[in-house]
């Protein structure tokens, strides 16, 4: 679950160190070379767990996946983990989507925005376009909507999608004249829109092939219940004006 809230004070810029990143995976499902059970916590993230969730034997040589292990020298900002998710996630396969670096990366981003959002809840941002302090709290409000988005279409995640659609909308709602003139918001508005909506049509087609295999194989129910065909008769429909 994503919150979001009013950022307000001197300002935490999204921005911060230059950050470099080493990944690698321990352990692999095909039981790769078995480390002792060992806890490690890198600079600034996860524990490395090489055992199985129910394992209790303290001579067990590892009997799990392993989990990859992130290091960052220093403590990379908000922008910066998203911007590294980003790098990620381009390099990554359809069929290692969410279990590779990329998806701890955007995991960590998030909470990155989340964190620095409530930092500045007490400062006012207001609709001065020339104040330093609005403008930090808009392009933090821009780029945590950005990033929520990125996460949505990254997994896909329709329920991302739209909470990345409701935090422009919102910022937007609140700082109609800020907002209105950044390209960033406005692009950024239009993207979250068009890919809660591509990847809601993506589920819309699964879902009415699933109801066509059905008919196929049951004909009977579809035409025995009038709810099934009410339904049935709404997909075709919807199917028509896409």
């Amino acid at each position: 679950p994503m919150s979001s809230a009013d950022h307000k004070r001197k300002a935490s810029s999204p921005e911060a160190t230059t950050t470099t990143i080493e990944s690698s995976t321990l352990g692999s499902s095909d039981h790769q070379p078995k480390k002792p059970r060992t806890e490690d916590t890198t600079t600034t993230t996860k524990n490395t767990i090489d055992h199985a969730p129910d394992c209790d034997d303290p001579s067990c040589p590892g009997c799990g996946e392993g989990e990859l292990e992130l290091q960052f020298d220093g403590k990379p900002s908000a922008l910066e983990l998203f911007s590294l998710a980003r790098e990620e996630a381009s390099k990554e396969s359809l069929s290692t989507h969410g279990t590779g670096a990329a998806k701890k990366l955007f995991d960590l981003a998030i909470e990155a925005f989340e964190e620095l959002e409530k930092s500045n809840a007490h400062l006012e941002m207001g609709d001065d376009p020339a104040s330093e302090v609005a403008k930090t709290l808009l392009e933090t409000k821009i780029q945590h909507a950005a990033c929520v988005v990125a996460v949505g279409n990254y997994m896909p995640s329709l329920a991302m999608d739209q909470d990345g659609v409701a935090k422009y909308q919102k910022l937007f709602r609140e700082h109609a004249m800020m907002a209105g003139e950044n390209s960033a918001a406005l692009i950024g508005q239009g993207i979250a829109e068009l890919s809660a909506v591509n990847l809601a049509r993506q589920l819309f087609e699964q879902a009415f092939q699933h109801i066509e295999k059905a008919r196929a194989a049951k004909p009977e129910l579809f035409e025995q219940n009038a709810d099934i065909q009410s339904l049935y008769g709404s997909c075709l429909f919807n199917k028509a004006r896409m």
